[in-house]
This record gives C-alpha cells, sequence and structure tokens, in this order.
C-alpha cells in the first residue's frame, strides 16, 4: 500500500506531470498528511482530470484541505471516501 509517505512523494512528483489524466488511489490507505499532499499538488497540476482516493485513512482535516483544492484545481472528476462516507465531485 502506498500510505502516507508513499503519497507524498507521489504528489511532489505530480506537480510537474504534463500527461498523467487520471490517478486512481482506492484503498491506498492515504491518510492526511498524504492528502494534505495531494491538495498541494491539485493546486498546481492543470493536467490531471480525474482522481479516485475513495475507501483511504482520510479525515476532516485532510478532507478539508482538498475541498479547497479542488475549487480551483483542473479536475473534472473527484471521488474521495470521507470518514467512510462516499463522496463524487462532477464538473463539465
Amino acid at each position: 500500500m502506498l500510505g502516507d509517505d508513499g503519497t507524498k512523494n507521489l504528489a511532489r512528483g505530480l506537480q510537474q506531470n504534463q500527461t498523467l489524466r487520471e490517478l486512481q488511489l482506492y484503498g491506498c490507505k492515504v491518510g492526511n498528511e498524504g492528502a494534505v499532499a495531494l491538495a498541494d499538488m491539485l493546486r498546481v497540476n492543470k493536467h490531471l482530470r480525474i482522481l479516485n482516493i475513495q475507501n483511504n485513512q482520510i479525515k476532516d482535516a485532510g478532507a478539508s484541505n482538498l475541498a479547497r483544492a479542488i475549487e480551483v484545481c483542473a479536475l473534472r472528476m473527484f471521488c474521495v471516501s470521507v470518514c467512510g462516507a462516499p463522496m463524487s465531485v462532477a464538473r463539465s
């Protein structure tokens, strides 16, 4: 499993991404630290369109960082579970 450390490393690398359009991190043990790193990445990555981070360990702190990031990012589809409750956001 990826966990927070792996997610932080991945998010750092994806800040320079220009090709990856979809990232599936379903059930990868991403926690709040990983969610914050993903939120930071989403603020600068203009190419990622789909992010699925359902069935992870993200709580309120990580979710609030992600919520602020998806307001300004390029994502078209965002799927997350917060405290066990699945949620999806889609925009055209």
